[in-house]
């Protein structure tokens, strides 16, 4: 892909990127969480945790695209395919350099083989059911 092309395709990508931003700002606002202790705190709903840690992401995603380091492999120095950054906005390290060595930090998602992104596996909260009886 020649460099204009790029530019305009991380350019679209900071629009999404802030739209997302925004999204997530407005959820935990919904959910009136603010964020609580480290990480691993029990207290916090765990869709607010989710939510803090997107929007974790994103921020962090933003300020790398502002110092212009947005979107290149730390492992070999390659462009990241945009399809890859917005499934994992986070993503400092190619597929094929993620295979070899995971990312440190690497929350949201989590890539296998192939690049299809499959998500983290996390405990369900418990529901009940209501009995069949409508009581």
């Amino acid at each position: 892909m020649d460099t204009r092309g790029r530019q305009r395709d991380l350019d679209m990508l900071r629009v999404l990127l802030h739209e997302h931003r925004d999204r997530y700002r407005t959820q935990l606002r919904l959910l009136n969480q603010p964020r609580q202790g480290g990480a691993g705190s029990t207290e916090q709903p765990a869709l607010a945790e989710l939510t803090w840690r997107r929007l974790d992401d994103v921020e962090h995603a933003l300020h790398a695209l502002d110092r212009g380091r947005y979107g290149r492999c730390t492992g070999c120095g390659a462009d990241i395919r945009i399809d890859q950054l917005i499934r994992q906005p986070a993503a400092s390290r190619c597929p094929g350099c993620s295979r070899r060595e995971p990312e440190p930090g690497l929350r949201s998602r989590v890539y296998t083989a192939g690049d299809r992104p499959r998500r983290e596996r996390t405990a369900a909260p418990e529901t009940r059911r209501p009995d069949a009886g409508g009581r």
